[in-house]
């Protein structure tokens, strides 16, 4: 008598098993691993493309980190999140189905648009002769580690998006000469003009009549050197109104109104 034997490759259902199955019922760890098997990114740049919380996104990150299923590097100031694929056939097919959610909600276009926006700004700023400094977390903190990494005596901050006036650089220049040689520690702000896309409304000429009365907003910019700028604290990486309280310490006669205008955004 003939008896025919077939085997198999079975995957034991160990405790530890079960738990990647656990871990893996969560939809948004399911697109944190499909976003982050395209590309390395930061803790920011998940919170955009997956339009989820800071918190929420740092806590399945670390969550999946503990398990071995991503990576977790430093670069600065800010923590680099990428796929660790070890060619278990369950976390594949979890990545396929977490691809499937993102395309389905929006979250790889928008995985496109971030990748798109750092490489464009990273190239502006390689033509522009700067040094590009990614940064997560809140735009006081950012600005802090700008100026920590700068290596000038003088230290210009606009914000993304300003336009400046045509011979703003002749202007700043001069600015920065007069200082030097007088030996009066002065900073400088440009001088709010209204995007020409904007409507000339109501709203628009209280925003106008507010920046007269209270002074110059933080979206004026702001020329200072370094060790005017260190002498007052700079700015407060956890201060909630940074930029303001910068400009509160300048006081109307620490601060010059330059002539060179700045478009800002509505």
């Amino acid at each position: 008598m003939r008896i025919d034997v077939y085997m198999h490759d079975v995957v034991a259902e160990t405790p530890q098993r079960w738990e990647l199955y656990r871990l893996l019922s969560e939809p948004i760890r399911l697109r944190l691993l499909a976003v982050t098997a395209e590309e390395e990114l930061s803790i920011g740049e998940l919170v955009d493309v997956l339009g989820e919380s800071q918190p929420n996104v740092s806590r399945h990150v670390s969550t999946l980190k503990q398990a071995g299923l991503v990576a977790l590097r430093r670069e600065g100031t800010r923590a680099l999140v990428s796929l660790r694929d070890d060619g278990d056939l369950v976390v594949k097919d979890a990545i396929g189905t977490g691809r499937s959610m993102c395309e389905s909600d929006g979250s790889l276009k928008r995985l496109g648009e971030v990748i798109r926006a750092r490489d464009a700004i990273a190239r502006v700023a390689d033509v522009a002769g700067c040094h590009f400094v990614a940064h997560d977390g809140t735009r006081a903190a950012a600005l802090a580690e700008g100026a920590r990494q700068a290596h000038s005596p003088w230290l210009m901050f606009l914000h993304a998006g300003a336009v400046l006036d045509a011979g703003w650089i002749e202007e700043t220049t001069h600015f920065i000469q007069n200082v030097s040689a007088n030996g009066r520690e002065r900073a400088a702000v440009f001088r709010y003009a209204r995007p020409p896309f904007e409507n000339a409304g109501m709203r628009s000429g209280m925003r106008r009549l507010a920046r007269f009365i209270a002074g110059p907003a933080a979206d004026q910019g702001l020329l200072i050197s370094r060790t005017h700028y260190d002498r007052l604290g700079g700015y407060a990486p956890n201060a909630r109104r940074a930029e303001a309280e910068l400009l509160s310490k300048l006081g109307r006669t620490g601060r010059a109104l330059l002539r060179t205008r700045i478009f800002v955004g509505a």
